[in-house]
């Protein structure tokens, strides 16, 4: 199964669950780490260069992010 398959088609309001401290990017799908003290509000940006996008910690139990909205 292809762990990318439609990250592309995902809504920027669509929640995306992770677990323990640990996310999965939705656009590339490289692993990101978590700092132990994440709170809610946290802005965290994909480590691969190609990519970069932001994510927003939404949840801390479970650790839950969205897309970043940025507001103009």
């Amino acid at each position: 199964m292809d762990e990318n398959a439609n990250t592309n088609d995902m809504s920027q309001n669509e929640n995306l669950e992770v677990s323990e401290n640990m996310v999965v990017c939705p656009d590339c799908g490289t692993k990101l780490i978590l700092e132990v003290e994440a709170e809610i509000g946290d802005v965290i940006v994909c480590d691969n260069t190609e990519c970069g996008v932001e994510l927003e910690v939404v949840d801390i139990n479970p650790i839950e992010v969205e897309y970043l909205m940025v507001q103009k």
